[in-house]
């Protein structure tokens, strides 16, 4: 039986995916390459030879990779072979506040970039498709980035982290009321941005303590002037035991890149760990339950957690059997534009 002719707009949008790495590569390409930072981009055009130049690159081959991503509204070509950046391009610039920058850098790196290459065998045996990237790193992809030689990797994966939660996930901090904490303990803080602005939002803050891999800690920035003194860095592996005793623990998308099995021993450490009257406030996003159609964030959050770790976004529902499952109680859930804050407690003995 001959198959229906797919319409031209339908062919299109499939190309289109197909195709969606060549935008992807090329965008981290031209960061990698400081395109977006070269002397007068920030608010003139300037002319390819002299981003050539800039770039240490091949004129031909630079002025063709401009040319691509001024299609998609990053640059504005100008006569005379010369590039603008637009309001949108500029957002890729180093000194932006919006740090898209390190999203290009990061999701377009080997690391997170080739392992989806292995997403059909990893659907097939039940298994991450990092697993076939580097079959001899049990300990995934944050194992992968704390070796050595990816260290740079890491670190920007840890300034994407920190970019995150200060513009895409804006606002979350609002969501638990901390101020009757005395101390606050960010288990996986990464280089520490969530529980400054915790500690920014709320004053009755006065210690905060950022609980991390080694790797990581080795690489945080010096802190800003106001939270010297008052946040302190714990290495550690929450796989192990979690050396930390607060009045509050704060995670923010940490549970939803393990499996099951493993975020229960991982809050299990936690719960160890917690004096009476501690609590967890967990930031995650909630995955609307099964059946529901259309688009939501976290059904690609979720993909990319299967490829990547072996995790996954969970719906309400899930999250109440998984800390159940180590544990806890939840007592609310609080949602925002892209996250929830989920507090929990230790379930009292039966």
């Amino acid at each position: 039986m001959e198959a229906k002719v797919t319409a031209p707009r339908e062919a299109e949008l499939i190309l289109d995916m197909c195709t969606a790495h060549w935008k992807q590569q090329a965008l981290r390409a031209a960061v990698k390459l400081g395109v977006m930072d070269a002397p007068g981009m920030a608010d003139s055009a300037v002319p390819i030879n002299q981003l050539a130049a800039h770039t240490s690159s091949n004129e031909d081959h630079l002025y063709r990779l401009l040319r691509y991503l001024a299609q998609f509204g990053i640059y504005e070509e100008l006569p005379g072979q010369a590039f603008k950046l637009t309001s949108m391009g500029q957002h890729l610039r180093a000194d932006h506040p919006s740090g898209l920058c390190y999203a290009a850098a990061s999701f377009g790196a080997a690391g997170q970039f080739i392992p989806w290459m292995h997403l059909d065998k990893a659907v097939k045996e039940g298994k991450t498709a990092f697993e076939f990237f580097q079959p001899n790193l049990p300990g995934g992809a944050f194992q992968y980035m704390s070796l050595p030689e990816n260290k740079e990797e890491e670190h920007t994966f840890n300034k994407l982290m920190t970019m995150f939660t200060k513009t895409m996930d804006v606002g979350i901090v609002n969501l638990h009321d901390f101020s009757g904490y005395r101390v606050v303990a960010d288990i996986g803080g990464g280089y520490g941005r969530l529980l400054m602005d915790i500690m920014d939002a709320h004053p009755g803050v006065q210690e905060g303590i950022v609980f991390e891999m080694p790797s990581v800690v080795d690489m945080v920035p010096e802190a800003p002037e106001r939270f010297k003194g008052k946040i302190k860095w714990v290495k550690g592996d929450f796989f192990t035991s979690i050396a930390v005793k607060v009045d509050c623990y704060v995670m923010k998308s940490i549970l939803h890149d393990w499996s099951d099995e493993r975020c229960v021993t991982i809050l299990t450490n936690l719960r160890a760990s917690m004096a009476p009257g501690s609590v967890l406030v967990n930031f995650d996003r909630l995955m609307p339950c099964f059946g529901t159609p259309g688009f939501h964030p976290a059904k690609g959050m979720d993909i990319n957690m299967m490829t990547m770790v072996g995790g996954k976004e969970r719906t309400t529902q899930q999250w109440h059997d998984l800390l159940g499952k180590a544990g806890f109680a939840i007592t609310s859930i609080s949602q925002g534009p892209s996250m929830a804050a989920i507090l929990a407690v230790p379930s009292p003995p039966n």
